[in-house]
């Protein structure tokens, strides 16, 4: 069995591998400095989900404020972004709260973005708790949400401060997805185009985080505003060519740059392709086993 499990997980690292930027915190910034030479901004993430308790909250929390001070100490064009789960708001809340603090407090002495993501086992209600109890004394506080809801948008809506930073994104088994090789462009477009219409209203800095080309493009040509203000994400892996284009195109882009070696639920959960996410999947059942 961990023979098979090894053998496995080898192979599907091979095809997620080009969009991981390494193992280690120098890899990563290394890459951030290719992407900002193009003249892309970048996010960078820590690949780390296996919190069970305080003390692996506490050094991912540490992680993410060497991230910061690393950095603000190289002047990079990079915000991070951290999964609450990742800072234990799914095991004891007022650790993770004084870990998100802390990290809030880093990026504030550093002038770097923090971005919050939900992450496994925390609802986006929990995300949304979140943000408004802490974005009032942190203009350097973004969010990540899912469009898969429009009474969550509604409700982040109601929160923000004007021109804050959201970035939305889709959630893989919403719409249907789960028929190989399908992709329900229009339902995705119409979800976008909805999260957008709610956000404008609060003039929210909205980022599109997308790796679908075709959607890119409809997107951007909703209307004339959307290619001029929108920032369009996309995941480490997009081919330089591809980035490129974008930039000639005048849209502002930024590259969500991952790294670590917890790369699996990486793989499940935040790259395309139902094919690979299954083959991905059965990897984790083989980690649990053995």
């Amino acid at each position: 069995m961990r023979e098979e499990h090894r053998l496995i997980k080898g192979l599907v690292y091979r095809v997620v591998r080009k969009h991981i930027a390494g193992a280690t915190l120098k890899s990563a910034l290394d890459e951030v400095g290719k992407l900002n030479a193009l003249g892309a901004n970048t996010t960078l993430t820590f690949l780390n989900e296996k919190v069970s308790d305080n003390t692996k909250a506490k050094y991912n929390s540490n992680a993410y404020i060497q991230i910061i001070k690393q950095v603000s100490r190289l002047h990079m064009k990079c915000s991070i972004s951290a999964r609450l789960s990742q800072l234990g708001f799914n095991i004891d809340e007022e650790c993770a709260e004084r870990c998100l603090a802390e990290i809030l407090d880093a990026a504030r002495k550093g002038s770097i973005k923090v971005w919050i993501e939900a992450g496994r086992g925390v609802g986006q209600d929990r995300l949304i708790d979140a943000y408004a109890k802490y974005m009032a004394d942190s203009d350097m506080l973004g969010i990540e949400m899912s469009v898969n809801n429009i009474t969550y948008m509604k409700k982040l809506a109601g929160v923000i401060k004007k021109g804050a930073p959201v970035r939305l994104t889709r959630n893989p088994y919403f719409f249907g997805d789960e028929r190989e090789g399908r992709k329900d462009t229009k339902e995705y477009l119409n979800a976008y185009a909805t999260s957008i219409k709610e956000l404008s209203r609060s003039k929210a800095e909205i980022c599109i985080q997308e790796s679908d080309d075709r959607l890119i493009s409809k997107v951007a040509g909703i209307s004339k505003r959307n290619q001029r203000d929108l920032i369009f994400g996309m995941p480490f892996g997009y081919s330089f060519k591809k980035i490129n284009r974008l930039l000639k195109m005048k849209m502002k882009v930024d590259v969500y740059v991952p790294y670590g070696q917890d790369w699996i639920p990486y793989a499940i959960y935040g790259l395309a392709g139902n094919r690979l996410r299954r083959i991905a999947m059965a990897v984790l059942d083989g980690e649990k086993q053995v």
